[in-house]
């Protein structure tokens, strides 16, 4: 059954030698070394054999030479296996290290939306524990099968040169007794998934609540959290102590094949030697070849498993790896300053997610029209779950529309079709905690890899940043722990804008970026935007009245509609703003 499952799973296969390709001359290294010690376990039943016969006749320089070479063959299989070793976990996390890269590289790629599906808590659990799971069956276990075979095979023709009956019933029993156990074996392939699905629940939920720790504490939510993380490790317990029950039945079935076996072998010795029709060396030779042939059936029925078990998990790499590819196509250098049209603009999610959306037709977004000049700052206004974070994913080609267009316009008034091709128009400061841990430095430069001192640091002073960082103990080299631990939320808004700012794009997207900002520090840092040059188009969410006297236009999102709610000029701006 495992062997079938093995040819079922033959997509996952192929999948797995395109990945170990480059690690192809390791992988057949090892398997030549496994094949050696294999071997040299054969070597030894016919060396033993030899010092016991020469030993018996009184041939004392032979047995000592047998007895060098059975000393040097020793010598050979312990260092042998020391190094191979060393070397297949070198390799193993090698090859863990390329895939996991190659994986989480791909699916960054993805379209947004495809990865979104998953729970991060799911795809960490795929990133680690099966690679963890392939590498192993590539590296380790795919050689160790090999070498097996091999072992088999030199056992079972050098047991035949000495008695074909045995050797046959020995190559026979083992085989069946494998096959018996294989009836528990079955069910492997199931309960790897369904472990590692358990695994992927409960790292989600931990992490989940890490993340969530203040809200955990505020809403005494300990005893529920912990009955939880008890009713997903017993969930976990279960499949364990199932896959646990279904080992131990199939081995049981093994080893009583395995001792039968050496039973024979050892009555049948006996019964020659009684005969006079066999020597002691002979008889020993023949417990170690039967054990050199059954031990390898016994082996192969534990690593065929899992085989098993690494193919399924190759199997859930493939389903992140053929998830959508974001088109990106050549890359549009973005104008100094730069424009936003979009046209009959309609947008739906998922339908049941859409059923939790109160508007009247249905629709998150329903000929959305409007358009956006050069150096124009506009705010979008309207209660939660109106579309306006819709529309900022939409601008950055995270999602694609219905119907409809969205176009980037250069000064002179040239169009292009928003796609990933277009993001770096764009810079944006999201809503809530963006930063990533390490220095304030690392987390500006993201903006920019290249910017200079002086553009961090005009940065930081357009952004109402710069003082309160040249007063921290270490500068832009302060660090800061995830989610910004070691700042306020307010200090970490403003490095935000500034890391936003770094990015030369000629629009600027920010949702609710000044809402833990108080009135006057948010006057200054949107008049700081707004006093740029060149002038930056700038996109607003917010729902402050505040940061609506900077804008030109003021729109409002209602039941899918965009409707201009008002509109300034600029020297009025600057009378209302003062």
């Amino acid at each position: 059954m495992e062997i079938k499952k093995i040819l079922n799973s033959l997509p996952n296969s192929r999948w797995v030698l395109t990945k170990i390709k480059p690690f192809l001359g390791s992988v057949i290294f090892i398997l030549v070394v496994d094949a050696l010690i294999s071997l040299a376990s054969v070597a030894i039943a016919i060396v033993t054999k030899s010092i016991i016969d020469h030993a018996t006749r009184n041939e004392i320089d032979m047995a000592a030479m047998y007895a060098t070479m059975f000393a040097g063959i020793i010598i050979f299989r312990i260092v042998a296996s020391a190094f191979i070793s060393i070397y297949s976990t070198n390799v193993k996390e090698r090859f863990s290290n390329t895939l996991r890269r190659e994986i989480f590289s791909k699916l960054i790629d993805k379209e947004w939306l495809d990865v979104s599906k998953y729970h991060s808590g799911d795809l960490l659990t795929r990133l680690t524990s099966d690679i963890s799971a392939v590498a192993g069956g590539s590296v380790s276990v795919l050689p160790s099968i090999i070498s097996l075979m091999i072992q088999i095979i030199a056992a079972f023709f050098t047991l035949v040169y000495y008695d074909i009956r045995l050797a046959l019933f020995a190559f026979v029993l083992a085989p069946v007794t494998v096959l018996l156990s294989s009836i528990y074996g079955r069910r492997i392939k199931k309960y790897h998934i369904k472990m590692q699905e358990t695994e992927s629940k409960y790292c989600s939920h931990i992490q989940e609540n890490l993340q969530n720790l203040q809200i955990l504490k505020t809403f005494n939510l300990q005893k529920y959290t912990i009955d939880k993380v008890n009713e997903l490790q017993k969930e976990r317990i279960r499949w364990v102590n199932e896959r646990s029950r279904t080992g131990a039945a199939a081995n049981s079935i093994i080893g009583l094949g395995y001792w039968t076996g050496y039973f024979l072998a050892f009555g049948w010795g006996a019964i020659k030697l009684a005969n006079n029709t066999g020597t002691y060396g002979t008889m020993t030779a023949f417990l170690q070849l039967v054990n050199n042939i059954q031990a390898p059936f016994i082996g192969l029925a534990g690593t065929l498993p899992q085989i098993i078990s690494s193919l399924a998990s190759a199997g859930r790499l493939m389903e992140l790896e053929y998830l959508n590819e974001e088109k990106k196509g050549n890359q549009i250098n973005a104008p100094q300053t730069a424009g936003i049209r979009l046209v009959n603009l309609t947008f739906n999610y998922d339908q049941e997610i859409c059923n939790c959306i109160e508007n009247s037709n249905g629709k998150l977004l329903d000929q959305v029209s409007l358009e956006v000049n050069p150096g124009e700052i506009i705010a979008l206004t309207g209660t939660s779950g109106e579309g306006k974070t819709t529309i900022i994913r939409l601008l950055l080609a995270l999602l694609k529309p219905n119907q409809g267009k969205i176009l980037c316009l250069d000064p002179n008034g040239d169009e292009y079709p928003v796609s990933a091709a277009t993001r770096n128009w764009f810079t944006y400061v999201p809503q809530g905690n963006s930063l990533f841990s390490g220095s304030i430095e690392e987390n500006l430069r993201s903006g920019s890899a290249e910017a200079s001192t002086e553009e961090i640091e005009e940065a930081l002073r357009v952004s109402c940043a710069i003082d309160f960082v040249e007063k921290l103990p270490d500068g832009i080299k302060t660090q800061i722990g995830e989610k910004a631990y070691g700042l306020s939320e307010g200090q970490a808004q403003r490095i935000a804008i500034a890391r936003a700012l770094l990015r030369k794009a000629p629009i600027i997207i920010l949702d609710e970026a000044t809402s833990a900002l108080d009135i006057e520090l948010e006057k200054r840092v949107l008049q700081g935007l707004r006093n740029l040059k060149p002038a930056r188009t700038c996109i607003m969410i917010t729902h402050r009245r505040t940061s609506l006297r900077i804008c030109n236009k003021v729109y409002k999102l209602k039941e899918g509609k965009l409707v201009l709610e008002q509109e300034y000029a600029y020297e009025d701006q600057e009378r209302v703003y003062a």
